[in-house]
C-alpha cells in the first residue's frame, strides 16, 4: 500500500525545467535588469582601474569554509584607490564557484555583507549530511525511486532554497549589481564545464533571469552516484542565433582555443545535437572554478564592444585570486598490493578525474588573464587613450600553502563532507582569512596602487 501511495505521488510530479527565453516567446527585448550579464552589472560606482576576479574551488564544506575565510580576509584588506581607502571585497567584479565553493560564492552574491552574520548558521555549521539522509532515504521523500523525472538532486535544490536562497533567481542577482556570479557544473553528455551565465543560456534559447539560484548550486554540487543530474531543456533553433555565436563564427581571426569554444557553442545551439543538458558536479570538469571564467575571458578578449560596455578599457590592474580548498591527491594506493574495495575504487577514480588537471588549469588561467591585459592595452592604444601596461596580479591562496606543516596536514585531512565539526570550520575560516592578510601578491598590489596614487597626486600638483 505504501508503494502504491508513493507511486501515486510520483505520477503527479513534474520535472522542474527551465523557462524559454523571452526572444522565443515573442516578447519585447528583455530589460537590462532581467538579463544577467557582466557589461550591465559592471556599471557601478566602484573604481574602474582595478578588476578583481575570485574563483572558489570545490572540496565540500572544507572548501566552502576556507573560501568563506578568504572573503573575510578580503573584507578586512584595504587598498587606496581613487584617493579613498576601499575594502578589496568591494572591488570584486567576478566571483566563480564550483562544487563546495559554489555555496559560498552564491550566498555572497545574493546576501552580500549579511554573509558574515548568517552563513555559518545557514550552511557551514549545519548538518547537511543529515539533510541528505532525510531527503533521500525517508520513505515519504522517496519519490525519486519511482518517478524518472524527479531526482535526488531536485530534492537537495529544495533544501538549499529553503535554508539559504529563499526563492532567489538570477534576476534578483542582476538587480543587486556586481560582483558577477559564475556557478559551474559539468555537462556529462559533452564532458565539459557548463556555467550558469547569460551567454551559455542564450545558446539554448533559455531564460537565465527566472532560473532559481538554488538549482544552479545543486547542479554544481551534484556528486555522481549520490545525486542525480539537474536537467535543462534546450529551446535552441526556435529563436535567432545569439550574438555570442555569430561573433565567434569567423574562423580566420581566432586562435585554436577560441575555435574550440566556437565549436562547442555551435553544438549547444544545434537543436539536432542538444535537446537537453544534464548537469552534475562542477568539480568533474574543473574543480578550481576557473574554466567558466576562462571561456568568458576568451570571448571578451576579442569583443571590443564588450570591452567598452564593461568598462574594461579603464582597467589598469587585474587581480585574480584562486581560493583553493583542495587536498593533495592520495598516492598511498601506489604502495598497496590490491585496490578492490568499491569505496576505494570510487574515491580513486573520482579524485583522479577532479584533480588531475589543476596545474594546467591554473597555468591557462594566468595566461588568459595576461592576454586580457595585453588586449586592454592594445585597444587603448588604438583608441588614442592612455596607452599604459596593464599590471597582472595572480594570487593562489591554497590550503597547501599554509606554512605551518602540522596545521596544513590536519586541514588537508578534513574530508570533502557536507558536515564538519565546529572546530574544523573555525580552523578553515581562520586560515582562509590569514592567507589573505599575509599574501605577498596582495601586499604587492597594495604597494603598486599606493605608488600610483602618489604619482597621480604629484602630477596634479
Amino acid at each position: 500500500m505504501g508503494l502504491i501511495a508513493l507511486g501515486g505521488i510520483s505520477a503527479c510530479a513534474d520535472l522542474p525545467l527551465n523557462e524559454p527565453s523571452a526572444r522565443l516567446l515573442g516578447s519585447a527585448a528583455t530589460s537590462s535588469a532581467s538579463r544577467y550579464e557582466w557589461p550591465v552589472l559592471a556599471l557601478s560606482d566602484r573604481d574602474p582601474e582595478l578588476l578583481v576576479v575570485l574563483a572558489m574551488s570545490g572540496g565540500g564544506k572544507r572548501s566552502s569554509s576556507f573560501s568563506y575565510g578568504v572573503l573575510k580576509g578580503l573584507r578586512d584588506f584595504t587598498v587606496s584607490i581613487g584617493g579613498k581607502q576601499r575594502r578589496l571585497l568591494d572591488q570584486l567584479d567576478f566571483i566563480s564557484g564550483a562544487s563546495g565553493g559554489s555555496f559560498t560564492a552564491s550566498y555572497y552574491a545574493l546576501h552580500r555583507d549579511r554573509i558574515f552574520e548568517t552563513y555559518e548558521r545557514d550552511f557551514l555549521r549545519r548538518d547537511t549530511n543529515g539533510d541528505i539522509a532525510r531527503l533521500i532515504l525517508l520513505p515519504w521523500n522517496m519519490v525519486w525511486l519511482f518517478d524518472p523525472f524527479v531526482g535526488t538532486n531536485d530534492e537537495m535544490a529544495k533544501a538549499y532554497d529553503r535554508h539559504m536562497f529563499h526563492g532567489a533567481t538570477y534576476a534578483d542577482l542582476a538587480r543587486k549589481g556586481p560582483p558577477y556570479l559564475i556557478v559551474n557544473a559539468t555537462d556529462i553528455a559533452k564532458g565539459t564545464a557548463f556555467s550558469f551565465i547569460q551567454w551559455q543560456f542564450d545558446l539554448i534559447c533559455a531564460d537565465l533571469g527566472r532560473y532559481p539560484l538554488a538549482r544552479a548550486v545543486a547542479a554544481s554540487n551534484g556528486f555522481p552516484v549520490l545525486f542525480t543530474p539537474i536537467t535543462l531543456k534546450s529551446y535552441a533553433g526556435r529563436c535567432a542565433p545569439p550574438k555570442v555565436l555569430t561573433a565567434s563564427s569567423d574562423q580566420r581571426t581566432i586562435d585554436e582555443r577560441r575555435r574550440h569554444l566556437a565549436r562547442l557553442m555551435r553544438a549547444y545551439a544545434d537543436p539536432a545535437e542538444t535537446q537537453y543538458v544534464h548537469l552534475m558536479d562542477g568539480g568533474i570538469a574543473d574543480n578550481l572554478a576557473i574554466r567558466g571564467l576562462i571561456n568568458s575571458l576568451i570571448l571578451m578578449n576579442h569583443d571590443e564592444a564588450m570591452f567598452r560596455a564593461g568598462r574594461l578599457a579603464k582597467v589598469r590592474n587585474i587581480l585574480m585570486i584562486v581560493a583553493d580548498g583542495q587536498a593533495p591527491f592520495d598516492t598511498a594506493r601506489s604502495r598497496e598490493r590490491t585496490v578492490s574495495g568499491l569505496k576505494q575504487i570510487f574515491d580513486a577514480v573520482s579524485s583522479t578525474q577532479i584533480d588531475a588537471y589543476n596545474f594546467e588549469t591554473l597555468h591557462l588561467a594566468r595566461r588568459e588573464i595576461e592576454d586580457l591585459a595585453v588586449e586592454i592595452q592594445k585597444m587603448n592604444c588604438r583608441a588614442g587613450a592612455r596607452c599604459a601596461k596593464v599590471q597582472v596580479h595572480f594570487a593562489h591562496l591554497a590550503i597547501s600553502g599554509i606554512p605551518d606543516e602540522a596545521v596544513r596536514t590536519r586541514l588537508q585531512k578534513i574530508p570533502t563532507s557536507l558536515t564538519l565539526s565546529d572546530d574544523d570550520v573555525d580552523q578553515l575560516v581562520t586560515w582562509g582569512a590569514r592567507l589573505v592578510a599575509t599574501s605577498p601578491v596582495l601586499a604587492g598590489l597594495k604597494r603598486d596602487l599606493a605608488r600610483s596614487e602618489r604619482r597621480a597626486t604629484a602630477a596634479a600638483e
